[in-house]
């Protein structure tokens, strides 16, 4: 009787043999200070790589702020060079910090495609936009001085008085209910 085959056999068989080849390396714990030009000079012995990508520590992670470096190579077997030839050593950095070099296989295989941004179209154009030309303008012109507060103290005592005298008028219709009122009044006193 035939063995049924796995779903994942299957997916594992369309695979090609390079997408199986680990190329890609991490170099982990790299002293924080360190730089990619310092990388770059201490791989100039490792074997050759096609890509190279590099990420800086996080120092307000400090003591645990460590650099790394992603490298993915042309071959399986030179990976396994290059953890020969760095995996374990002490690497110095500016600050005078050692830490012991990491060389791992990367999680994530394929490589990272660098993304080219498109410039901003608006960049620059903020001295030609008629809007801030316009306020400009009105910032170089000479704006009319507050009016003295004598003379505000003096229109607000005007307005309360105002307001007091309107409220001290009687209309007719005032009147009238304040008599009926009075008079509704008067008879319960007695």
């Amino acid at each position: 009787m035939a063995k049924a085959k796995k779903s994942s056999d299957v997916v594992l068989s369309r695979r090609s043999a390079k997408e199986l080849a680990q190329t890609r390396v991490i170099l982990r714990r790299l002293p924080p200070a360190t730089t990619e030009e310092e990388i770059r000079e201490r791989l100039k012995d490792a074997p050759d790589h096609e890509f190279l990508y590099f990420n800086t520590s996080d120092r307000s992670l400090e003591p645990f702020a460590f650099c790394r470096a992603y490298i993915n190579l042309r071959k399986p077997e030179e990976a396994v060079k290059l953890r020969e030839l760095i995996d374990g050593q002490l690497w110095k950095d500016s600050t005078g910090r050692e830490c012991p070099v990491v060389v791992e296989f990367a999680p994530y295989q394929k490589v990272l495609r660098r993304t080219r941004k498109k410039p901003d179209s608006k960049m620059g154009t903020l001295e030609d936009d008629p809007d801030y030309v316009t306020f400009l303008k009105t910032l170089e012109t000479e704006a009319e001085p507050p009016p003295p507060l004598d003379s505000l103290a003096a229109e607000e005592d005007e307005a309360k008085q105002k307001e007091e005298e309107e409220l001290q008028k009687r209309t007719p219709l005032i009147e009238f209910i304040r008599q009926r009122h009075s008079s509704r009044q008067a008879p319960s006193r007695t």
